[in-house]
């Protein structure tokens, strides 16, 4: 109230800069605390309860490519979902005295909540080195999505609302360490990095393509005009500047885009079990596990890939966060990251890697704790 502003609204700079505006001013009140105590108790709870969940705000506004229409300003409980939020405002309310009874009727400015219809490609059964059959099969998915935000029935007006201002998807993956399994590749490897990030770049490029290609068929999403695909900084940030990426860009400036939000992993736990498959971007677990009421068994397991199968709690988590951040370059929302802590670690050693995930520029982490 004093200041006519909130911290959450701002990020990066501007935060630092209202932040320290903050400081300066004697008419509000302050209580210090130490960093060293601050880490400490975020730390504990961590590893206590798993929470609270990490969520590195400038890391995601920045690469927000609908930046223009507001802030991201939190995620799904997964970690996945990276779009902007706005509260609803209220502008009048009328009651009204009819036969029929009493009839409140309320104006709402709409605020932006959220919606996303998903959808994951099953790296273990698609050819990824065939770049005919990765782009048919993301022109497929694309289109089935985006018809999916005219077929959905949703609970809210304004998730409605929402959708025909965004026109938001999510294509995803599940299948990736069984997909890094049948190629042979180490989980805790450069090969891997190099993979992930030639792997990603292409589902991306052809992700936006077909978008770009439904946008010239129908009309774009509503809000294309000043967002960082127009702009050309969405292609800047992320250093997308050979010919082919050029000539999506220019393609994209002409044409416009269907769909505002359109790529984020999400983590695929039920989904992953009916296809056989690994969850998501994730390690396995466990090589085979009969627990929770079903059986699970590495796809293609055997004496060759037993130590493929490298069990999560089992790697050095800094391979997790690398390829995270391989990978987050080419997606526009987030991923659903688990670190995967067992009882031997120490604060510092959890410290240091949520140090270099913010470093490297990963969005959000979840913790899995093993007791």
């Amino acid at each position: 109230q004093i200041k006519k502003y909130s911290l959450e609204d701002y990020y990066g700079k501007q935060w630092l800069d209202r932040y320290y505006d903050c400081l300066r001013d004697d008419r509000i009140a302050k209580r210090m605390i130490p960093i060293k105590e601050m880490v400490r108790m975020l730390i504990k709870s961590l590893i206590d309860t798993g929470g609270p969940l990490i969520f590195n705000r400038d890391a995601v506004n920045i690469t927000n490519p609908n930046s223009h229409q507001g802030i991201i300003y939190c995620s799904d409980l997964n970690g996945c979902l990276a779009q902007n939020v706005s509260s609803s405002r209220m502008i009048s309310r009328e009651i009204s005295n009819t036969a029929e009874g009493d009839i409140i009727v309320e104006k709402m400015e709409c605020g932006d909540m959220p919606s996303l219809i998903q959808a994951s490609l099953h790296l273990g059964n698609i050819n990824v080195d065939d770049n005919r059959e990765l782009k048919h099969i993301i022109d497929i998915a694309v289109l089935s999505l985006d018809n999916m935000i005219d077929l959905n029935v949703y609970p809210l007006p304004g998730s409605a609302v929402y959708a025909s201002k965004y026109r938001s998807i999510g294509l995803g993956v599940l299948g990736y360490n069984h997909l890094l399994v049948k190629k042979g590749i180490d989980f805790e490897s450069k090969e891997h990095l190099d993979f992930a990030d030639d792997l990603f770049e292409r589902i991306n490029y052809f992700a936006l393509n077909a978008s770009a290609c439904l946008a010239k068929v129908k009309e774009t999403y509503a809000c294309f005009k000043g967002s960082a695909y127009e702009t050309g900084e969405y292609f800047s940030i992320r250093s997308y500047n050979d010919e082919k990426w050029n000539k999506l860009r220019n393609k994209i400036k002409e044409n416009g885009l269907r769909n505002g939000y359109l790529l984020c992993a999400a983590p695929t736990y039920f989904s992953s079990i009916l296809s056989s498959t690994t969850r998501g971007c994730e390690p396995v677990l466990k090589r085979f596990d009969n627990s929770e009421n079903h059986i699970f068994i590495a796809p293609g397991l055997s004496l060759k890939t037993f130590w493929l199968y490298k069990e999560a709690h089992m790697l050095d988590q800094s391979w997790i966060i690398k390829a995270c951040a391989i990978r987050q370059r080419h997606i526009d929302q987030a991923q659903a990251m688990d670190l995967y802590i067992s009882s031997d670690y120490n604060y510092k050693q959890l410290l240091d890697l949520l140090i270099l995930a913010w470093s490297l520029g990963v969005k959000t982490i979840n913790l899995f704790i093993r007791k």
